[in-house]
């Protein structure tokens, strides 16, 4: 990470090739014959390189020696009085003289040093003390300030002193004559011209550098514009002036004394002007490109690969995208310092967790486009899970949206069209949207969060977070469950996880540790850590309805079992052995069984098949515990209650009609439902499933009856008639539950022609 604010110092580390630039104003500088006064002005934005050059022309200078100029800088926004800038102009510039060869200059710095107290002396007077009244005071002891003495001197002092009682204006005028009787008892004025006659009898000229004028405040900067001025008589002086012109116009623009003419008060001073040379394209890409080069080796292995494997998608957000943020070196310096800074924050035992492409762009869209970085976050649904029907006019209201975000940005037409199309990269749901281009379909979710991508809805919420949510784990609690999850204490963490709503995260521990070359546990622990995960399985939170892609804890808890099998043991026999005295034992996790018999059953080919192929054995065992686990559930009718999650109810009720060869539990409870009102509709509700249809400031949901599902297990009609006679009389049931026997009639009348 480099600072932008820090400025090359010699010309080895010119990588903008603006050494020759340098080289040429001090050429220019040193042929300079004229012992007249000289301003140069050196104009440039802040971050344009000034002070690289500046740096530049110095060495190059310094290596001329015999011929350079005596060189000295003054940094007047270093300095915490302004108000004394004339004065600190004044003590900086005889300091600088007192060190320079050997007292060659040793005369001149006692002439400065004592202008420099006379003005001290005088800006004291006009701050804490009336001057004619001073003056008075010397006048009724009928001296004269040109003729007085030493011993009269005191004697002023002290009657002064006596009478005002002002120690510092006294201590500045003490000051300024015990130097002016130390010296020569000339006038200011003539004072002033002895310091010109001194400067014309120098060989050589003083190059008085000011470097970061436009850090100064309005008055400050007036403030040195008028020293440069006061000293526009003193011979052999070339002051070397560096600012953006624009802040100084400004300046001068807020203060009615100068507003009518800030653009010529200026060209009266600056007697030569100089631009900082406009950075080619070409250099901002070559620097850009650098510098993320260097970024690249620091980060993870996987986030290299992707890279790597990435290699159009790369050049698409980066070349023809983001790379056209950037203006000049100091956009280049700032976007890198922030993308350094915060990427590491995303990189966890050596594993980054973002995409590198997409969080390149996005960093770039929340340095370069803050509003419409936090558009984009502000409305998760229309980037990630826009959907793929909608009507023309809904296509029209959401184009409309994006492009108004995108324009509110940025002035620029070539800003706006780098951002639309930086968008359809970023998330590709929305070229149907924008460009009325390709339709992706959910499946590629799955391709999506497996690379990280901002598309993801697992992932999109990471890019947007710079400081740690609620959610996210700190290292120390990383730490502290990567070494306690398979321990005793497993089932309270998981507990305690789940409470602080951190679940999600500690599973995806639970993966990393499992899938580690170094993963090292005992055995029983690993058994009884699965006995652990069919225990809680039940009492897990639900799936979130509000998004496209949901994540189920249960289901990924349940996919760890074969993981941490493999590591027991190869055996597929044992492995199967243990399995089944898990099933015999477990007292919930009736869904997590089924789902794991659903697994060893299927002939679908998952990115899992491999570790469900780790047993081998009679399969059928397996199915005869789950069916006597569920059977005392299905005749108590507790399991509408037990599973409380819609789909894991049907899916356990229409496996078990299917697994179980006798049929007259589950015979009894149809009829005993289709008899109980009550318990016939919360039966109904189960088959209830809501779609949500996403808008800017709003979400739709539609509810539909699952007719299909619904008549593997019931009559439809049987269920119809039911309702319909709840209906026809008005009943207590029907007046409590009047929006789903609604539901279920009206669709029922029409579901022959969905």
């Amino acid at each position: 990470m480099f600072d932008a604010d820090i400025p090359i110092i010699k010309k080895s580390e010119d990588l903008l090739g603006r050494s020759k630039f340098a080289i040429d104003i001090s050429k220019s500088i040193i042929s300079w014959k004229n012992n007249d006064n000289l301003v140069i002005g050196l104009f440039g934005e802040w971050g344009s390189g000034k002070s690289s050059i500046i740096n530049m022309m110095k060495e190059y200078l310094d290596s001329l020696k015999n011929e350079r100029p005596e060189i000295i800088k003054f940094n007047p926004w270093i300095f915490p009085d302004q108000e004394k800038l004339f004065e600190n102009f004044f003590k900086q510039l005889t300091e600088e003289l007192k060190l320079t060869d050997n007292g060659k200059y040793k005369k001149l710095a006692e002439k400065l040093e004592l202008y420099s107290s006379a003005i001290e002396m005088v800006s004291e007077i006009k701050k804490s003390i009336n001057l004619p009244y001073i003056i008075s005071l010397i006048s009724m002891a009928g001296l004269s300030i040109g003729i007085i003495n030493k011993t009269v001197w005191g004697l002023v002092v002290s009657i002064v002193f006596a009478i005002s009682g002002i120690p510092t204006v006294l201590n500045s005028m003490v000051n300024f004559f015990n130097r002016k009787f130390n010296f020569s008892q000339r006038s200011l004025s003539e004072l002033k011209k002895s310091i010109e006659k001194e400067l014309n009898k120098q060989e050589k000229k003083f190059l008085i550098i000011i470097d970061d004028i436009d850090r100064l405040d309005g008055v400050e900067i007036k403030q040195l514009f008028k020293l440069v001025r006061a000293t526009a008589n003193f011979k052999n002086i070339i002051y070397l002036l560096a600012f953006d012109r624009q802040i100084v116009e400004n300046a001068f623009n807020q203060d009615s004394e100068y507003a009518f003419y800030s653009s010529g008060y200026l060209n009266k001073i600056i007697q030569v002007p100089f631009d900082i040379p406009v950075l080619p394209k070409e250099k901002i890409r070559e620097i850009l490109f650098k510098e993320l080069s260097v970024l690249y080796t620091s980060l993870p292995e996987n986030a290299t690969k992707l890279i790597n494997d990435n290699s159009q998608y790369r050049y698409e957000v980066i070349e023809l995208g983001i790379l056209r943020f950037f203006k000049d070196i100091r956009d280049v310096k700032r976007y890198i310092n922030c993308l350094d800074f915060n990427i590491k924050r995303f990189i966890i035992d050596g594993h980054l967790e973002v995409n590198p492409i997409d969080f390149f762009a996005v960093e770039a869209i929340r340095v370069f486009a803050p509003h419409y970085y936090k558009y984009i976050y502000g409305n998760k649904e229309l980037y990630i899970s826009i959907s793929n029907s909608l009507s023309k006019q809904e296509i029209e209201y959401y184009k409309t949206s994006v492009i108004s975000a995108v324009e509110a940005t940025s002035t620029c037409k070539y800003i706006h069209n780098m951002l639309l199309g930086l968008t359809v990269k970023l998330f590709p749901k929305l070229e149907n949207i924008l460009n009325n281009g390709a339709i992706y379909g959910d499946e590629w979710y799955k391709l999506w969060t497996a690379e990280l991508r901002i598309c993801s809805d697992q992932k999109f919420d990471k890019y947007f977070t710079l400081e740690p949510l609620n959610t996210d784990m700190v290292q120390a609690e990383i730490k502290f469950y990567k070494d306690n999850i398979f321990s005793k204490s497993a089932k309270d963490l998981l507990i305690r996880a789940n409470s602080e709503n951190k679940l999600n995260g500690v599973i995806d521990l639970i993966y990393e540790e499992l899938n580690s070359e170094n993963f090292q546990a005992q055995e029983n622990d690993l058994i009884e850590f699965i006995q652990v995960l069919f225990e809680i399985s039940d009492c897990l939170p639900k799936p979130q309805p509000n998004y496209l892609y949901t994540i189920d804890y249960e289901v990924k808890l349940i996919l760890t079992i074969p993981r941490i099998l493999s590591h027991i043991h190869k055996d597929k026999q044992y492995n199967f052995q243990i399995l089944e005295k898990l099933f015999i034992n477990a007292k919930n996790g009736i869904y997590s069984m089924l789902y794991i018999i659903i697994q060893l059953t299927s002939n679908n080919q998952t990115q899992d098949t491999e570790y469900w192929n780790l047993f081998e054995g009679n399969f059928d065992k397996l199915v005869e515990v789950w069916i006597e686990k569920v059977k005392p559930k299905i005749e108590d009718y507790s399991i509408i209650g037990y599973a409380t999650q819609n789909y894991k109810f049907r899916t356990i009720l229409h496996k078990f009609k299917e697994l179980n060869d006798d049929n007259t539990c589950f015979e009894k409870f149809i009829i005993t439902a289709l008899n109980d009102k009550k318990l016939l509709l919360n039966i109904v509700y189960k088959y209830v499933e809501s779609t949500f249809t996403y808008y800017s400031n709003n979400t739709e949901e539609t509810k539909c009856i699952l007719f299909d599902e619904l008549g593997n297990i019931f009559e439809l009609e049987k269920i119809n008639c039911v309702l319909m006679e709840q209906l026809n009389k008005q009943t207590q049931i029907y007046n409590e539950n009047r929006a789903l026997i609604d539901l279920y009639i009206d669709q029922y009348s029409h579901k022959d022609n969905n």
